[in-house]
Protein backbone atom coordinates (compact mmCIF):
# COMPACT_ATOMS: atom_id res chain seq x y z
CA UNK A 1 0.00 0.00 0.00
CA UNK A 2 0.90 3.42 -0.97
CA UNK A 3 2.68 5.44 2.33
CA UNK A 4 0.08 8.20 1.08
CA UNK A 5 -3.10 6.06 1.43
CA UNK A 6 -2.32 4.38 4.55
CA UNK A 7 -0.32 2.51 6.48
CA UNK A 8 -0.74 -1.31 7.12
CA UNK A 9 -0.17 -2.40 11.15
CA UNK A 10 -1.03 -5.66 12.51
CA UNK A 11 -2.84 -6.21 15.91
CA UNK A 12 -2.61 -9.39 17.96
CA UNK A 13 -5.98 -11.13 17.70
CA UNK A 14 -8.33 -13.69 19.68
CA UNK A 15 -9.52 -14.82 16.44
CA UNK A 16 -7.39 -17.61 14.46
CA UNK A 17 -6.66 -15.78 11.59
CA UNK A 18 -5.10 -12.48 11.19
CA UNK A 19 -6.84 -8.97 12.06
CA UNK A 20 -5.47 -6.12 10.02
CA UNK A 21 -6.30 -2.34 10.35
CA UNK A 22 -5.47 0.51 7.82
CA UNK A 23 -5.22 4.11 9.72
CA UNK A 24 -5.51 6.28 6.22
CA UNK A 25 -3.23 9.22 6.35
CA UNK A 26 -5.40 12.72 6.73
CA UNK A 27 -7.85 11.31 8.52
CA UNK A 28 -8.11 13.55 11.78
CA UNK A 29 -6.10 12.41 14.84
CA UNK A 30 -7.26 12.33 18.18
CA UNK A 31 -4.53 13.41 20.10
CA UNK A 32 -4.80 13.41 24.24
CA UNK A 33 -2.08 15.40 26.30
CA UNK A 34 -1.70 13.59 29.72
CA UNK A 35 0.27 14.89 32.95
CA UNK A 36 3.28 12.43 34.00
CA UNK A 37 5.22 12.13 37.02
CA UNK A 38 7.47 14.48 35.38
CA UNK A 39 6.31 18.24 35.56
CA UNK A 40 8.56 18.84 32.74
CA UNK A 41 6.76 15.95 30.53
CA UNK A 42 4.04 15.05 28.74
CA UNK A 43 2.25 11.99 27.36
CA UNK A 44 0.50 12.87 24.23
CA UNK A 45 -2.15 10.12 23.34
CA UNK A 46 -2.73 8.94 19.72
CA UNK A 47 -5.90 7.31 18.15
CA UNK A 48 -3.04 5.69 16.11
CA UNK A 49 0.83 4.32 16.03
CA UNK A 50 2.89 7.06 16.52
CA UNK A 51 5.33 5.67 14.01
CA UNK A 52 5.96 2.46 11.62
CA UNK A 53 9.03 1.69 13.38
CA UNK A 54 9.46 0.44 16.90
CA UNK A 55 10.56 3.26 19.94
CA UNK A 56 12.11 6.48 18.54
CA UNK A 57 13.77 9.14 20.80
CA UNK A 58 15.05 12.22 19.34
CA UNK A 59 17.53 14.58 20.85
CA UNK A 60 19.53 17.69 20.04
CA UNK A 61 22.18 16.95 17.20
CA UNK A 62 19.74 13.61 16.08
CA UNK A 63 19.07 13.06 12.29
CA UNK A 64 15.93 14.71 11.22
CA UNK A 65 15.43 12.20 8.96
CA UNK A 66 15.17 9.40 11.55
CA UNK A 67 12.00 10.76 13.17
CA UNK A 68 10.37 13.30 11.24
CA UNK A 69 7.92 13.71 13.81
CA UNK A 70 10.27 14.42 16.39
CA UNK A 71 12.30 16.24 14.21
CA UNK A 72 8.88 18.66 13.80
CA UNK A 73 8.32 18.44 17.53
CA UNK A 74 11.80 19.51 18.82
CA UNK A 75 12.12 22.18 16.44
CA UNK A 76 9.63 24.38 18.13
CA UNK A 77 12.53 24.98 20.95
CA UNK A 78 12.27 24.85 24.67
CA UNK A 79 12.54 20.76 23.87
CA UNK A 80 14.60 18.53 25.33
CA UNK A 81 13.58 15.05 24.13
CA UNK A 82 10.93 13.31 22.17
CA UNK A 83 10.17 9.46 22.59
CA UNK A 84 7.78 8.27 20.45
CA UNK A 85 6.38 4.45 20.72
CA UNK A 86 2.87 2.40 20.10
CA UNK A 87 0.23 4.76 20.28
CA UNK A 88 2.26 7.98 22.22
CA UNK A 89 4.60 10.53 22.06
CA UNK A 90 6.36 11.43 25.23
CA UNK A 91 7.74 15.08 24.83
CA UNK A 92 10.47 16.69 27.82
CA UNK A 93 10.60 20.54 27.92
CA UNK A 94 12.71 22.75 29.23
CA UNK A 95 12.87 23.58 32.54
CA UNK A 96 11.93 27.59 31.61
CA UNK A 97 9.03 26.67 29.26
CA UNK A 98 5.70 26.77 29.56
CA UNK A 99 3.29 23.74 28.80
CA UNK A 100 0.20 26.88 28.23
CA UNK A 101 2.65 27.74 24.94
CA UNK A 102 4.25 24.90 24.27
CA UNK A 103 1.75 22.40 24.64
CA UNK A 104 -0.59 23.33 21.80
CA UNK A 105 2.13 23.81 19.20
CA UNK A 106 2.97 19.96 20.18
CA UNK A 107 -0.30 18.68 19.37
CA UNK A 108 -0.57 20.93 16.41
CA UNK A 109 3.06 19.32 15.02
CA UNK A 110 1.24 16.04 15.68
CA UNK A 111 -1.71 16.81 13.82
CA UNK A 112 0.17 18.32 10.64
CA UNK A 113 2.36 15.36 10.73
CA UNK A 114 -0.36 13.01 10.02
CA UNK A 115 -2.10 15.24 7.08
CA UNK A 116 -4.21 17.54 9.11
CA UNK A 117 -4.67 20.66 8.45
CA UNK A 118 -4.28 22.56 11.70
CA UNK A 119 -6.68 25.42 12.07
Amino acid sequence: MDRAEGVMSRQRSPYPYRVTRTIRKGLPVQVSPEPTPNPNAIKFTLDRPSTDRGAETFKEGADPAASPLGAGIFALGNVTNVFATANFVSVTKTETADWSDLGPKVVQTIEAHFGEVAS
